[in-house]
C-alpha cells in the first residue's frame, strides 16, 4: 500500500490503509479490546479528508 500511495502522489488519487487492532463490536476474548464501528469510522474519514499524505493509520486501544 505504501508503494502504491507513493506512485499515486500528485494524481489526486489516494491509496491508504487503516489497520484495526481491536475487535469490532464485541470482544473476541478476555483482555482483547473492542470498539464500536462508530468509534472507528472517524479514523477513515480523517484519513480521507485531512491526512491524505499518509499511507497508513492504525486504530488501537
Amino acid at each position: 500500500m505504501i508503494n502504491l500511495h507513493k506512485e499515486l502522489d500528485g494524481t489526486g488519487v489516494q491509496a491508504a490503509h487503516v489497520g484495526i487492532g481491536v475487535s469490532i463490536g464485541m470482544s473476541d476474548g478476555p483482555g482483547f479490546p473492542a470498539a464500536k464501528p462508530e468509534e472507528i469510522s472517524p479514523v477513515h474519514w480523517e484519513l480521507h479528508t485531512t491526512r491524505r499524505g499518509q499511507a497508513e493509520v492504525v486504530f488501537s486501544r
